[in-house]
């Protein structure tokens, strides 16, 4: 037996991608560590890193990044592709095969392959976006949403947009790091961002406002040109918007998180309860889980913590989306309102999305943060609710202004293969403009 069978099948699978002429051009000399290979690439928006792990017989393909604004992009461009992993660091799950199988480094290589092509193709479009160009909008969607740190409600925007389209979507919203050029208009979209407004050409989908128009607020918005609003999270967003504003805002409310049932259907029901704390309140629940009580993380992938919910009996939320993807599933909640340690506009963002339920029916518990961890999370899951819901589901999905993609109005969505354009020349232009490791690599 091998001394190191984990060891052996990396160094396999290293060597595997280094005789492999394709594989050099669009992966580079491989870095072998202990216990993974990474492969560093270069794109249009910094180096990504692929890196394969071997875990319990299987072959893992993650990608990552230590640059905080490339991983706020790797965020957006595999929204819908691959499982966002949030410890113990930030990582994106792209593939997986058993290392046992017939020719699994072959295979796994090939993998590598096509991935690295599609993130350097994705990276690409959305640098060329941010230049400016007004040429892929046909294949790519603008959208602004909140990305400084992972959050599954943050990514529920860009998630629907992605699957009702069929395009990718690109994140134009305007910061001192992220200074974008990107032109034409733009969809703002869920969570309490309208507040973020900067820019002028922008639709307004599901948005809501985390809290009462400032005087600021009202005069620099009264500069932006060619807003219009299509739907809002609620009727306090839309009575701030019609009264200060003077916007016209049309009777279209709801969080587009409502519809995500449509295009995400989770069948399973399970025993547990979800219990989804706000990030701020993570820390003092983070050993509560057990047998009946699940913890879901808001910082990992949207499926994965949709899941968590929409299987549950009841759910339990400090998290305004941990509430509203309960009631779209149809699982009773309760808020759980911590009175001490309030999220950022508790009072406003709460009561805007219950003008869209029956607000006489939710089920809140007040307490505060020092007793959230001595709670009976199972004796108070009993007081759960489900208000009825008071929105036009048709209608808001219905104001959504991007308009699908030709692939996918007309046929089946495109395979990941057929979705890469990159060629092999452009990977070995980009690689050579960036570093010397190809020629090093040919000349061993």
């Amino acid at each position: 037996m091998r001394p190191d069978p984990e060891r052996y099948i990396l160094k396999r699978l290293g060597g595997r991608s280094l005789r492999n002429r394709k594989a050099r051009l669009l992966l580079g000399p491989p870095t072998l560590n202990a216990h993974s290979i990474t492969w560093h690439i270069t794109t249009a928006v910094g180096q990504v890193d692929l890196v394969a792990r071997l875990s319990e017989g299987r072959l893992r393909l993650e990608c990552t990044s230590g640059d905080p604004l490339v991983a706020r992009s790797l965020r957006a461009m595999l929204i819908t592709k691959a499982t966002l992993v949030a410890e113990p660091e930030e990582h994106h799950v792209l593939t997986e095969i058993s290392a046992e199988s017939r020719g699994a480094t072959g295979r796994f290589v090939h993998h590598a392959m096509v991935w690295a092509q599609d993130v350097t193709s994705m990276a690409q479009r959305q640098q060329q976006v941010h230049s400016g160009s007004k040429s892929l909008q046909h294949i790519v969607a603008q959208g602004i949403w909140y990305d400084r740190r992972p959050n599954f409600g943050d990514a529920v925007g860009p998630w629907l947009v992605a699957a009702l389209t069929g395009k990718d979507v690109v994140n134009v919203r305007r910061t001192r790091e992220t200074p974008t050029k990107a032109r034409g208009r733009a969809t703002l979209l869920v969570g309490s961002i309208i507040q973020m407004l900067n820019r002028n050409n922008v639709d307004i989908w599901g948005s809501g406002l985390m809290r009462e128009l400032s005087e600021e607020q009202v005069a620099a918005f009264s500069r932006l040109q060619n807003i219009r609003v299509r739907a809002v999270r609620g009727e306090l967003t839309a009575a701030e918007l019609r009264e200060k504003l003077g916007w016209e805002v049309p009777d279209i409310y709801g969080d587009p998180a409502l519809l995500l049932p449509r295009h995400f259907p989770v069948a399973a029901r399970g025993h547990h309860i979800a219990v989804v704390p706000h990030l701020k309140h993570r820390a003092v629940m983070r050993d509560i889980a057990n047998r009946t009580l699940i913890l879901a993380d808001v910082r990992e992938d949207l499926e994965t913590v949709v899941t968590q919910i929409a299987s549950a009996q009841a759910c339990i939320s400090t998290s305004l989306h941990g509430i509203i993807v309960a009631q779209a599933y149809g699982v009773p909640w309760v808020w759980l309102n911590v009175t001490d340690s309030p999220v950022d506009g508790r009072d406003f963002k709460f009561d805007d999305f219950f003008t869209t339920i029956d607000a006489s029916a939710v089920s809140r518990q007040d307490v505060p943060l020092g007793a959230v961890a001595s709670l009976d999370f199972a004796e108070l899951a009993k007081k759960a609710t489900l208000p009825e819901l008071r929105t036009d589901l048709n209608t808001l999905e219905s104001a959504l202004p991007v308009r699908r993609t030709a692939a996918r109005a007309g046929g089946p969505e495109p395979t990941r293969s057929q979705r890469s354009t990159i060629t092999v020349k452009i990977a070995r232009r980009l690689r050579r403009a960036s570093s010397g490791l190809f020629r090093r690599t040919r000349s061993q």
